[in-house]
């Protein structure tokens, strides 16, 4: 008996007794636990890791609010400048200004991912991890419209002819340039995913990702007679999280060009 406490005794210094959530001991040799030890550089290496997750967490947007504005008491033309001002400084040139038709269009512009912290675009961390698996990027919409407007009923029996484009004899009828009362301002923004039609993806790494070709493609687009998008980019979705970010930078605008 003498001898087992003894034994015991001189394989304590060697061995931990670890209780298991079973209520059953087991032996863990301290030769054979790993000891980690973080220096200066590896934690300042995980730190720098770690910041662009609590940056896009931190960019949680409050309530959403109304993607349009009503503006009174300041010219339109002021309005319409304004509103190029804000779509270039939010890496979005604009591609089409009617000033008549009170529309603007801007360029698409990627969107930012977590690895881009400078980025304060996303609504959350939810969208930037969305941003950063998937290809995708946005496109903004300004319209300005009078305040009081309503678009007339369209009955079954007229033939839908589409929007007015910019120039024609129908947006003539509405010419904002003369318009003295208030205006409204919305905006649309469109988030649109980069998609090649007849990818495969491998599953195990993305270097042997393959794309198949129908030959009969070209055959069926001249079959139809009609011009098709043949783009990469599909709309998935509206943005209002952004919708909201140029709203408010829209107000900042019109209140620093009406203080000074």
């Amino acid at each position: 008996m003498s001898d087992r406490i003894t034994r015991m005794k001189s394989t304590t210094s060697s061995r931990l007794w670890i209780r298991t959530p079973c209520r059953l001991p087991c032996l863990i040799h301290r030769s054979n636990v790993p000891e980690v030890r973080f220096s200066g550089p590896w934690l300042f290496l995980a730190a720098v890791l770690c910041l662009p997750l609590l940056n896009a967490g931190c960019a949680t947007p409050g309530p959403q609010a109304s993607s349009s504005i009503k503006i009174e008491g300041v010219e339109y033309s002021t309005c319409f400048e304004e509103v190029l001002l804000v779509a270039r400084d939010a890496g979005m040139p604009p591609v089409l200004r009617d000033r008549a038709g009170g529309l603007v269009e801007t360029s698409p512009r990627i969107c930012g991912s977590i690895f881009e912290p400078w980025r304060q675009d996303n609504a959350g961390l939810a969208g930037g991890i969305e941003n950063t698996i998937a290809f995708q990027r946005r496109r903004a919409r300004f319209e300005f419209v009078p305040a009081d407007f309503d678009p007339p009923p369209v009955s079954d029996s007229e033939t839908l002819s589409g929007p007015p484009m910019p120039g024609s004899t129908r947006a003539i009828s509405r010419d904002l340039r003369n318009h003295d009362g208030p205006v409204e301002l919305r905006v649309w923004v469109y988030i649109e995913r980069s998609f090649r039609p007849g990818m495969q993806n491998p599953t195990w790494t993305r270097s042997m990702t393959t794309f198949s070709q129908d030959p009969l493609v070209r055959q069926r687009l001249s079959e139809r007679g009609v011009p098709t998008d043949q783009s990469e980019w599909t709309p998935v979705r509206r943005d209002l999280f952004y919708e909201n970010l140029l709203i408010e930078a829209f107000k900042k605008r019109i209140a620093k060009s009406q203080s000074t």
